[in-house]
């Protein structure tokens, strides 16, 4: 027996493996009225599908009250995929039949062997439930005209060890299909090899649901299948940066759930910057202390909270603690009251520009031995609070995943500390670019044996592209069994190609398609310009080398859209990534018409199912940004 939140009891048999959990939750209005208490007008179009264009077509309603379908009805089964997003990569049949559907009236069969992955489905399940009813405006609800079927969805998961652990060897493929039955039903039967998969299946139901305009009602299409469906890359994340500007919780819960709408999976919080420290250290709490801007930071329930939220949605949320670069806020605290030593140099220095990125300054002191236990007491903190693992290279185990940052150390600020010069000039080291990558790699080699320690086995790190990523220096310096390499390099730059050749595995943010923040001018100094802004067009044409490069042992994990915080705090967030950052979904989903080159224009293909979904995501409560003027999604294909 499981007692589910709400007060819903379940059972469940190791025996014959099967839970069954009926959903219910509080009726909609029986009303037919918009939130003023008004009849709604009659409607003056419907839409018909156009089968060879695969797009919806407006028609007048001649007489009132009886009109045909609204438009999101009729997407859902009209062109090759629909409303479906992103494109699943499996076959697609979306069927004629549209059955009127009670959102109330849900209830799944799980058959499985895990207990967890069961409680998960419940909640997935709940999720699911709360989209459907998100569809409804509101204010408005179902008219009684036509007997709306009840949905009853048997979820299977095949047996195997750690179906409920999102790795990039997870298999979150998934099947579904949906049927009328004779029972008043809409049965969905959906078949995957793991929790994920079993909830990517339970999303894209989702979006074979839509609200009829015109009939008042939510329907489903009834006689669907989406079968043999998975992602073409395992790593598809949203990175989100609460250390220059925090993010309260509430944003971050949100960039969750538009994330799960398009079945991303990674959550990358760039934690920790010389701007802030907004993370609750349990073994080094004087950084938080110190570091944190008016005391905002994230507890550890608050990062309990938000990994299971994200779990239930197919998310996992990784940490990144960025060094030896990007680290000031806390540290001059640091070095002041446990008395070990100067542990970061030029904090908060000017002339900024000689000895930093961007303001205000601060790196790690490598040179102080005393430094380095206190990264293993933050590592072991975030490997507890978040739980984020992956297998060895080669191997069966697990261990800690943690993203440790390593991009723009300025040797300038290294020169000029007395300190390293002095430990530089004792130890051989010169004062050259040379010596100064050498004293960084010692710096990351003695701080990955700390991740070890504290993982009890050779953990997996990320790092950024960066000087030590360099082709005549990466392998003396990062063993590609151990290091995982993040590029955020052009489109155009070939450096990430040689480096699969070389054998790494890769995690692609390309900086001129995925960086999402650019477009919005300057922060720093006396100039006002920026990058350029990069549409959802862009975004979606940026294709990836395919997942294995020749026999190298090189792998595209897959990609990062990269929403970095400098000038984003939770009220410009969503619409500054979304929907643009759903482009990158399907991108690193279905890679559509091919990598590189052959991506380019594939945007046109997807411009339809695009407008469906950001009017989707906005249902759901992301403030996603607009792409056109209504009328064009009114009239689809007036506007190409």
């Amino acid at each position: 027996m499981i007692k589910m939140a709400d007060g819903v009891t379940a059972k469940f048999s190791r025996t014959s493996a099967l839970l069954c959990v009926a959903i219910v939750v509080g009726s909609l209005p029986s009303s037919f009225a918009d939130s003023s208490g008004r009849r709604s007008p009659a409607k003056q179009w419907s839409w018909d599908c156009d089968a060879v264009i695969g797009q919806c077509r407006k028609v007048p309603v001649t007489t009132p009250g009886t009109g045909g379908l609204g438009l999101e009805a009729c997407r859902l089964t009209c062109g090759r995929a629909g409303a479906l997003w992103p494109m699943p990569t499996g076959t697609i049949s979306l069927g004629s039949l549209l059955s009127p559907l009670n959102p109330e009236g849900v209830a799944f069969t799980y058959t499985g062997q895990s207990e967890g992955t069961a409680r998960l489905i419940a909640e997935a399940v709940r999720v699911f439930q709360g989209n459907l009813r998100a569809l409804v405006p509101r204010g408005a609800g179902q008219r009684r005209a036509g007997a709306a079927r009840d949905l009853s969805i048997l979820v299977s998961v095949a047996a195997s060890p750690g179906d409920d652990l999102l790795t990039w060897d997870t298999d979150e493929g998934y099947s579904l299909r949906t049927t009328a039955g004779m029972d008043g039903f809409v049965d969905a039967s959906i078949n995957a090899s793991s929790f994920f998969g079993a909830r990517h299946g339970l999303e894209t139901l989702s979006q074979l649901v839509a609200w009829d305009d015109n009939g008042g009602r939510l329907v489903v299409a009834a006689d669907a299948s989406v079968l043999g469906d998975r992602p073409v890359y395992p790593h598809r994340g949203l990175l989100v940066d609460p250390a220059r500007n925090f993010l309260p919780m509430t944003d971050l819960y949100r960039q969750v759930d538009a994330m799960a709408s398009c079945k991303m999976n990674v959550l990358h919080l760039h934690l920790t910057d010389t701007q802030g420290f907004p993370y609750t250290s349990r073994r080094v709490p004087v950084l938080t202390d110190n570091g944190a801007l008016q005391g905002m930071a994230y507890s550890p329930a608050d990062i309990a909270s938000l990994v299971h939220y994200a779990k239930v949605r197919g998310v996992r949320v990784l940490p990144e603690f960025d060094a030896p670069a990007h680290a000031g806020a806390g540290w001059d605290a640091a070095s002041e009251r446990l008395g070990k030593g100067q542990l970061a140099v030029c904090v908060n220095q000017q002339p900024w520009r000689k000895l930093c990125i961007e303001p205000p300054c601060g790196q790690l002191n490598p040179v102080n031995p005393d430094l380095y236990p206190l990264l293993g007491g933050i590592y072991a903190d975030m490997a507890e609070d978040f739980g984020a693992v992956e297998r060895l290279r080669g191997s069966n185990l697990t261990a800690p995943l943690l993203h440790m940052g390593g991009d723009e150390v300025h040797l300038g600020c290294w020169n000029s500390s007395a300190e390293i010069i002095d430990w530089m000039e004792s130890n051989g080291y010169p004062r050259t670019k040379e010596g100064f990558l050498a004293l960084w790699a010692e710096f990351q080699a003695r701080a990955l044996v700390e991740l070890d320690r504290v993982s009890g086995v050779p953990a997996t790190a990320i790092l950024w592209t960066s000087d030590l990523t360099s082709l005549d220096v990466v392998e003396d310096y990062l063993d590609k069994s151990r290091y995982v390499i993040q590029a955020w390099m052009p489109a155009a730059e070939t450096l990430p190609l040689k480096l699969l050749d070389k054998g790494y595995r890769l995690i692609f943010s390309t900086k001129d398609a995925w960086y999402l923040d650019h477009g919005y001018g300057n922060w720093k100094g006396s100039s006002i310009s920026g990058y350029p802004f990069h549409p959802w067009q862009v975004v979606y044409d940026n294709g990836l080398p395919p997942r294995t490069r020749g026999g190298s042992g090189g792998e595209v994990l897959g990609g990062e859209a990269a929403t970095w915080g400098e000038m984003v705090d939770g009220v410009t967030l969503d619409a500054k990534t979304w929907p643009r950052a759903a482009a990158t979904a399907e991108r690193l989903w279905s890679d559509p018409r091919g990598s590189g080159r052959r991506a380019k224009s594939s945007w046109l293909w997807a411009r339809t199912r695009m407008m469906s979904h950001r009017e989707r995501m906005v249902s759901r409560g992301i403030r996603a940004d607009a792409l056109q003027p209504k009328w064009c999604y009114y009239n689809e294909g007036e506007c190409a």
